[in-house]
């Protein structure tokens, strides 16, 4: 397909592109194409990508010609560009929300603009309940690899880790309280912090028995592991938590909330094929 299409670029594009579960998942299913022979590039307007995939760019670098497969992540079209695919690839619930479409109406934030588009696809069979779609493929993010369950060395102390960015859609207080009440004997958190909702919700619950970590960039998350026991995560707004398939993988217990559904986590050759038959 690669060679046969040698003018065919596919260009992942998003509204955000720093430190997170949705950046870390896309990156990764850029380094899986990438992989099997086709120019793959990334888009973003942070700064956290560039580093992390030979194909990063910045928004200001983005074109777009009629052979190439575009792939929006986290942004809402107000026109279709002249190309090959126009695909929106969602990692999101609430935060791009498609029950609130009206077509009707002019694009906003809150009612994405969905006509534009070849296709919608999801990362789960919940998360394309969730937006009460019954049309739409399922591309699993390819995840298999980021951890490795022989290097899990917990300490055995039953310490509770709540992982993720420390913010309201997260319910992060509400992960530690939860775990304060089930008589864990410490809580590490870690995660980019949100300067309200910390200030507001998370400070007046640290102490020598709930500690703020910080954040530990992706690339330590073997280590991040081997400090906690259990991981809770009460956030209701999750499609395919990141950080709930690694826990899964390396065999690490979790608490969560009923809202928070499990899903397929799928081998790489079974995803590009995924990928290939939407590309062709």
């Amino acid at each position: 397909m690669a060679k046969e299409c040698k003018n065919m670029a596919i260009k992942f594009v998003t509204g955000y592109s720093g430190c997170g579960g949705s950046t870390v998942c896309l990156l990764e299913h850029c380094k899986l194409l990438d992989s099997a022979g086709f120019d793959v590039f990334f888009y973003g307007d942070q700064d956290w990508h560039l580093t992390r995939y030979r194909n990063s760019r910045r928004m200001s670098e983005f074109s777009v010609s009629s052979e190439d497969v575009i792939i929006y992540h986290y942004i809402h079209a107000d026109h279709r560009p002249n190309c090959s695919k126009f695909l929106l690839f969602l990692q999101e619930t609430s935060l791009y929300d498609l029950r609130t479409v009206d077509r009707s109406l002019p694009n906003t934030f809150l009612r994405p603009n969905v006509s534009f588009f070849d296709e919608i696809l999801f990362v789960s069979e919940s998360h394309r309940s969730w937006h009460g779609f019954q049309e739409g493929r399922i591309v699993p993010n390819f995840i298999s690899h980021l951890v490795d369950k022989s290097a899990h060395r917990p300490p055995d102390q039953n310490i509770a880790g709540v992982v993720g960015h420390v913010h309201p859609i997260k319910n992060s207080h509400v992960s530690i309280q939860r775990a304060l009440e089930d008589g864990v004997s410490m809580v590490k958190i870690y995660g980019p912090a949100y300067p309200p909702y910390f200030d507001q919700e998370i400070r007046p619950l640290l102490s020598d028995r709930v500690i703020y970590m910080g954040h530990y960039e992706p690339e330590r998350r073997m280590e991040m592991y081997n400090e906690f026991d259990v991981l809770y995560h009460f956030g209701e707004y999750e499609s395919a938590c990141l950080v709930l398939g690694e826990c899964r993988i390396i065999g690490k217990s979790v608490v969560k909330c009923d809202a928070l559904k499990d899903y397929d986590i799928r081998t790489e050759q079974e995803i590009l094929q995924i990928w290939k038959s939407i590309i062709d």
